[in-house]
């Protein structure tokens, strides 16, 4: 029996080896979705397909749900820095929440914030610069269709 089991440990290690995990939400990627401009004239809708991997708790032990190495989409935010609150709500069939990187490299992240389960940043004197946004889910690896608003 222990040789059988020498025999098993090389293949169980060469198959964990060789998976490679993100394990860090990375603002350095280009959003999957591309950037928009923070423009609060008008709601801005972005369609997301929201969930990854990666828990949001890496970032901030208070962040909840598991989202993608890459951000979904970055928000420039360059016209109004300061003047108007810039206000991120996703809207989805299943519990969805937010996770956002401001310029300054601060995270900020939210469950239910917008009613029901429904996720909802609002930031008042929001400064000049990129503010990357993911949607996560509360499983791994199970994406929901979403609706990202930005007012």
């Amino acid at each position: 029996m222990p040789k059988m089991a020498f025999l098993l440990l090389p293949i169980l290690t060469a198959g964990c080896v060789s998976v490679p995990l993100a394990v860090y939400p990375d603002a350095r990627l280009p959003p999957s979705l591309g950037a928009v401009a923070h423009s609060p004239a008008q709601t801005q809708t972005v369609n997301v397909l929201a969930g990854g991997t990666i828990p949001a708790a890496v970032v901030d032990a208070t962040c909840r749900g598991y989202v993608r190495e890459a951000p979904d989409l970055s928000i420039d935010n360059a016209t109004l820095a300061g003047i108007i609150p810039l206000r991120i709500h996703a809207t989805a069939s299943s519990d969805t929440t937010l996770l956002v990187r401001a310029p300054d490299g601060t995270w900020i992240c939210d469950n239910d914030g917008g009613g029901g389960l429904d996720p909802a940043i609002r930031i008042n004197g929001p400064v000049n610069g990129q503010y990357d946004v993911w949607v996560g889910t509360f499983s791994p690896g199970v994406a929901v269709h979403s609706v990202v608003s930005l007012f």
